[in-house]
C-alpha cells in the first residue's frame, strides 16, 4: 500500500507550525519588556520614548497592547530563554528534516545509508 503523504513532507508541515508557535512567542516577549533587537537595559534606557506625546493611532496600539499583555519583572530572563529556543530550532531542524529526506529517499530507492 503506497504511502499517502511522505513522512517528511508531514514533518516539514508540523515543524512550520512549531516554527510559528516560538516566533509568536517570541513576538510577544519583545512586546512585553520593549526589547527589539537585543538590547541591554543601558541601550534600553537611552532610547527616545515615543508613548510621552503619542499620535491617536499610537495611544490606541498601546492601550490594546497594554490590556492583552501580562506585564512581569524585565530581569526575569524569559526573552532571553525564548530566543535561544528559537534558535535551537532555527539550528537543529533542518539537519534533522536532511536526515529524515535521506533516510526517506534511500527506505524508497532500496539503498542502504
Amino acid at each position: 500500500m503506497p504511502v499517502l503523504i511522505p513522512i517528511s513532507t508531514f514533518f516539514i508541515g508540523c515543524h512550520g507550525l512549531l516554527a510559528l508557535g516560538l516566533s509568536y512567542r517570541v513576538a510577544m516577549e519583545r512586546t512585553r519588556t520593549r526589547i527589539w533587537h537585543d538590547a541591554s537595559p543601558v541601550e534600553v534606557a537611552s532610547q527616545p520614548n515615543y508613548l510621552e506625546h503619542p499620535n491617536a493611532w499610537a495611544e490606541v496600539v498601546e492601550k490594546m497592547t497594554q490590556q492583552s499583555i501580562v506585564t512581569k519583572n524585565i530581569e526575569d530572563g524569559v526573552l532571553q530563554r525564548t530566543i535561544r529556543a528559537h534558535g535551537n530550532f532555527a539550528e537543529y531542524v533542518p539537519l534533522s528534516r536532511m536526515a529524515l529526506r535521506k533516510d526517506e529517499t534511500f527506505a524508497r530507492t532500496g539503498c542502504r545509508g
